[in-house]
């Protein structure tokens, strides 16, 4: 998932700036979908590997558990808001000038 998630995030994006269409909507959804799948994936990444190499502590299991879903949590709000934090939850496209 790793490997294909950065070209999820990259090509809408590539798509919505290159060729500028009403259904903004679509690929802007997709691309923030791709980062956050990227963020999930190498989070998910490094969680196990940090579990693997500790087979005994628990509460820093815990603890390095409890940051991965905060760090998932305020990324998915980030991307929700990112473009513009002053319109509706999810409308992210803007008026071409």
């Amino acid at each position: 998932m790793l490997r294909y998630s950065g070209f999820i995030a990259a090509f809408p994006a590539l798509w919505f700036t290159a060729l500028p269409t009403g259904n903004c909507q679509a690929s802007v959804v997709v691309s923030q979908l791709g980062v956050i799948l990227t963020v999930v994936a190498s989070g998910a990444l490094f969680c196990l590997r940090f579990f693997a190499l500790l087979d005994k502590g628990l509460s820093l299991k815990i603890f390095i558990g409890a940051l991965y879903l905060i760090m998932v949590a305020s990324y998915v709000s980030l991307c929700c808001l990112a473009l513009n934090p002053h319109s509706p939850f999810a409308d992210c496209c803007r008026e071409w000038i």
